[in-house]
């Protein structure tokens, strides 16, 4: 039973009308994969008897290009050296006369030779499975036992039309041929490569959206697919478990995505040897060991999620790299399942708009720092672009701007008061801040011991008024009192490191990080940004202990390193 590969007899006439006009450049595109369509297209039509002159173009077009096939530079469709030349011994056969040498015959025929009697010296299990998979090239010597223990419960040998059909030529199956019989209803007279690749055409779309940074686009697809996924991986279906780059696909995509999903299921092909037993491993098949080691990763991504990495970088690289025209060899080519052009400039209309607001918001921010004369303030440090990039870092989507604005606004605050308190503020002035921002609202223009202070905490107070309106909006409740007492908290833990450096006084280890806990500054940057970033914070999960807990143990952790970093810089000078 032969199928005819429309498109490749398509391309193979236009090849050949072409190379009237540009004889160079068609030489340079015709591989070994498309003699091999060729030649199966010439097979088949002359199998059903129709079609006389297209064979006969057909065979001038592979006299032509004969050359190819003996090329060993060119990349060879998997078992070209038993298919193609058991095709043309076929053709032979048939009364086909090719315009070629018939060293030249000799020499293809000889190439089969050599492979068959390679595979016979090979007692691989990973043999059995690539011996079956080329069934179509080994004619004869085909093993029917051996064969068809790789049939799946869709009637098909590793989901290859090819394959399936030369079984079915040689040993009649019901199932095989129900398999068959479904292409044809579904494709007509165009058969693909690989049928079916539903979940894997699916999940390699998946995978592209999530990498190019478009996928929040399509949420509801993307779960719809995974669910799917998910169903299928728990009864264990074929598609998914008999192919390993799909089956390690599914597995990262589901535990990143928090699907309950364990490893053990990879088992079967996540050990060397039971990988090399395999086709995937026989073939050396790089596709799905770069799955494999993907999957390997799980766990570090797990540790370390999208949100804790530079991912928007990872978007751009992504998108810089991506090829939309990626193509895929097995027994012929075929194009990938993956994004088309129209995704890819999506992908840059979202980035390239996504850049445009960071730029707009440093604008902003910059006007920020100035009407507030913070750029009057020659101690401190200048940051405020590192402030933002640390925010536009890691909550890059669009949306989030408020929350950007929060985290840079209070870094930025944080690191003027950080270095007064540090660098020149006299004990006078760092009571008088501290003083004013506990009263807030009862203050008064004629307290300010300095104009340091004065506008540093025009500065504090103006900005979080502002961001607690908004954010009390944004929660729908009072929130404004919480973010004022954070400072209070900042302020008060920079007084007391003060305290102990005025008096030199030196801390318990004990002291020592219950203030830094607080004096390290997340509070105003890390709790009043949470306001922003979508979720509704209730006064009970504020108040909570694990909530408080966990951000206790992220200033400790993040407190204990800054502290590590700088006694390796400054050595013990550092305080």
């Amino acid at each position: 039973m032969c199928f005819l590969q429309t498109a490749t007899t398509e391309r193979m006439f236009v090849r050949e009308n072409a190379s009237l006009q540009n004889t160079s450049q068609v030489e340079s595109s015709v591989d070994k994969d498309i003699l091999s369509s060729t030649l199966a297209c010439v097979l088949a039509l002359k199998r059903w008897n129709i079609g006389t002159k297209h064979i006969q173009r057909g065979l001038r077009f592979i006299g032509k290009y004969f050359s190819v096939v003996m090329d060993e530079q060119i990349v060879a469709p998997i078992g070209f050296n038993v298919i193609f030349p058991g095709m043309l011994s076929l053709a032979i056969g048939m009364g086909l006369e090719f315009p070629v040498r018939q060293t030249h015959v000799h020499g293809i025929l000889h190439l089969r030779e050599m492979e068959l009697k390679r595979l016979a010296r090979d007692k691989s299990y990973g043999k059995e499975a690539y011996m079956a998979y080329i069934c179509e090239g080994l004619g004869n010597i085909l093993d029917r036992d051996k064969v068809m223990k790789f049939q799946r419960k869709n009637g098909s040998l590793f989901n290859s039309p090819s394959a399936t059909s030369a079984a079915l030529i040689h040993n009649y199956d019901d199932k095989a041929l129900e398999y068959l019989n479904s292409l044809v209803s579904k494709f007509g007279s165009s058969v693909p490569t690989v049928y079916p690749i539903n979940i894997y055409c699916q999940l390699s779309m998946v995978d592209s959206l999530e990498k190019i940074g478009i996928s929040q686009h399509f949420l509801n697809e993307i779960k719809g697919i995974l669910d799917v996924t998910y169903s299928l991986w728990l009864h264990r279906d074929e598609e998914i478990m008999l192919d390993v780059e799909t089956c390690a696909m599914a597995f990262r995509l589901l535990r990143m995505n928090g699907y309950g999903v364990s490893s053990d299921e990879l088992s079967h092909v996540y050990e060397a040897s039971t990988f090399h037993n395999s086709l995937q491993g026989y073939l050396s098949d790089t596709e799905s060991i770069m799955e494999l080691y993907k999957a390997s990763k799980v766990e570090y991504a797990l540790k370390f999620p999208f949100y804790a990495t530079m991912e928007h970088l990872d978007h751009k690289r992504n998108i810089e790299h991506f090829d939309t025209r990626g193509s895929r060899m097995l027994k012929t080519e075929y194009m990938k399942c993956r994004v088309n052009q129209d995704f890819l400039a999506l992908a840059v209309e979202d980035f390239t708009l996504s850049q445009s607001i960071y730029q707009d918001e440093l604008l902003h921010l910059r006007r920020w720092a100035k009407d507030h004369k913070l750029d009057k303030l020659q101690f401190v440090r200048q940051k405020l672009t590192y402030c933002y990039l640390a925010a536009a870092a890691t909550l890059f989507p669009p949306e989030l701007s408020d929350a950007r604005i929060s985290w840079a606004k209070n870094s930025v605050l944080a690191t003027a008061a950080d270095d007064f308190f540090d660098i020149v503020g006299s004990k006078e002035e760092l009571e008088n801040l501290v003083a004013l921002v506990e009263k807030w609202d009862e203050h008064s223009k004629d307290e300010f011991y300095s104009e340091q202070v004065k506008i540093l905490f025009c500065a504090i107070y103006t900005t979080v008024n502002q961001l607690g309106a908004l954010a009390s909006a944004v929660q729908n409740r009072d929130v404004k009192k919480h973010m004022i007492e954070l400072w209070v908290q900042l302020l008060r833990s920079m007084m007391t490191e003060a305290e102990w450096r005025m008096r030199r006084y030196v801390p318990t280890i004990e002291e020592y990080v219950e203030n830094a806990v607080v004096s390290f500054a997340l509070g105003p940057i890390v709790l009043i940004t949470m306001y922003f970033v979508g979720q509704k914070l209730f006064g009970c999960v504020v108040k909570d202990e694990e909530y408080n807990t966990l951000f206790r143990l992220m200033s400790k952790c993040g407190r204990l390193l800054n502290d590590i970093q700088g006694f390796e810089v400054f050595g013990p000078f550092y305080s």
